[in-house]
């Protein structure tokens, strides 16, 4: 028996891709869903306090790429308030030791720092 992996190695690096890029859509338009089932709400009932049609609901929730005011907009719609983290390396110039030598901070594994950002 072939498993998936063995099948999808077999394939052109192109198809591979365009797999891969399937699955991640699929995966982002359920996580619009999941928040709104978790709010206990129906697209209907989305859509009205967004002043969209149900239609347009469903093809948001399945859109692989989504403005970030449109996830705001059905965020609030839902009842949540959004909020965006950054995360970005420091910087550091500071001389560490590693392995016995010594290294300057861009050859160091970087902290990172999270900047929050939230919608009004």
């Amino acid at each position: 028996m072939k498993t998936l992996a063995s099948y999808l190695k077999k394939l052109p690096p192109a198809e591979r891709a365009a797999i891969a890029e399937g699955a991640r859509q699929k995966i982002n338009s359920l996580r619009l869903q999941q928040v709104r089932e978790a709010a206990g709400l129906t697209q209907e009932q989305v859509a009205q306090r967004m002043g969209v049609t149900q239609a347009s609901l469903s093809r948001l929730e399945h859109r692989p790429d989504v403005k970030l005011s449109n996830i705001r907009k059905y965020i609030e719609a839902v009842g949540g308030r959004l909020e965006v983290s950054v995360v970005m390396p420091r910087r550091s110039t500071r001389r560490v030791a590693f392995n016995g030598k010594q290294r300057t901070g861009a050859n160091v594994r970087q902290a990172m720092r999270r900047i929050s950002l939230v919608s009004a």
